[in-house]
């Protein structure tokens, strides 16, 4: 009897574990390198290569105002972290972060270590309703949906009903909406395999029926929109307490953990005292502080424009 309502390891494990090992024995996995230059890398094997599998989409990681704001903040805080949880305890310059990355985004901002542990620590908390005025809403998750929010899926069963969509299947969503009190829609804005949300359908059933939605934009924000905001934030005026948005700032942001958009402070201030994994034992240390300050504020200057442009560029020659 197979009891895998949303997870079965198992399966994921026959199907893939024969690939990984090739890929391991023809080493082109589980490569431990040095970098020798920009994306240019030597591997523990002496071979030389250029890194093309990158998610730096603007190839700001190698930037030397990003490199010398993560110096400069372990030196003017003279410590690498506070050891504990950020509600108790934190940096000063974590909170003037997140004051920089709210107005940048126009958005409530909070930062984790990471998107995954961002959608770890709020999934579980809009499942049990806090964030819907105490109505356990229905959790409807994309089927391509990231792994980073589909692997929350038991969590968010243990408080209510949790579904799976056809792909960007606007019809199914709506007649979920036509039943059901209160829907959360969980997706990606950008597809880490390829496509984009249909945001125009989204908002649609945000305006009729009070579509909750939350979406990961990782793939999207600073390499779109203006200022960086991303695919999503570029199709949301303002973002209200029905939408949660969250990114990874380790990718073209080029600096390091998670960010989360949100429409109100009280959201941010349930995520901090409630929101597991998302605020354990730690903080973004100071070094991630200090080239996400920087990073900030590139996003400010012509610079960041050009390098959009300049991705756009290569993205439509590879797709012709």
């Amino acid at each position: 009897m197979n009891n895998n309502k949303f997870i079965n390891y198992k399966k994921i494990i026959n199907i893939s574990e024969n690939d990984w090992e090739n890929a391991e024995n023809n080493k082109i996995s589980g490569l431990d390198v040095k970098v020798s230059g920009i994306n240019y890398m030597t591997d523990q094997y002496g071979r030389d290569f250029h890194h093309f599998c990158t998610t730096s989409y603007l190839g700001l990681d190698y930037h030397k105002d990003i490199l010398n704001g993560a110096i400069d903040a372990i030196k003017e805080t003279g410590s690498l972290r506070i050891p504990n949880s950020k509600n108790r305890c934190k940096l000063s310059i974590l909170e003037d972060y997140e004051q920089e990355l709210s107005a940048l985004f126009n958005a409530e901002c909070l930062s984790t270590l990471s998107c995954s542990s961002a959608s770890s620590g709020i999934l579980p908390l809009l499942a049990s309703g806090v964030f819907t005025g105490n109505v356990n809403p229905v959790m409807v998750f994309d089927k391509y949906s990231h792994y980073s929010m589909n692997h929350l899926k038991p969590s968010c069963a243990d408080e209510t009903e949790v579904i799976t969509a056809p792909h960007n299947d606007m019809g199914y969503l709506e007649d979920i909406c036509k039943i059901h009190k209160k829907v959360v829609y969980v997706a990606d804005g950008v597809y880490s395999m390829g496509g984009v949300a249909d945001i125009s359908s989204i908002m649609y059933l945000k305006e009729r029926y009070g579509l909750f939605t939350y979406l990961d934009d990782s793939h999207a924000l600073s390499a779109i929109g203006d200022k960086g905001c991303g695919y999503v934030r570029s199709h949301i005026k303002e973002l209200d307490e029905d939408s949660i948005i969250v990114a990874s700032l380790a990718k073209s942001f080029a600096a390091s953990g998670g960010l989360v958009m949100l429409g109100s402070r009280n959201q941010k201030k349930l995520i901090h005292r409630y929101g597991g994994l998302s605020n354990w034992s730690q903080s973004l240390n100071s070094a991630a502080i200090g080239a996400g300050r920087a990073s900030i504020r590139i996003h400010y200057k012509p610079e960041l424009k050009e390098l959009q442009e300049k991705l756009k560029k290569i993205y439509n020659y590879l797709t012709v």
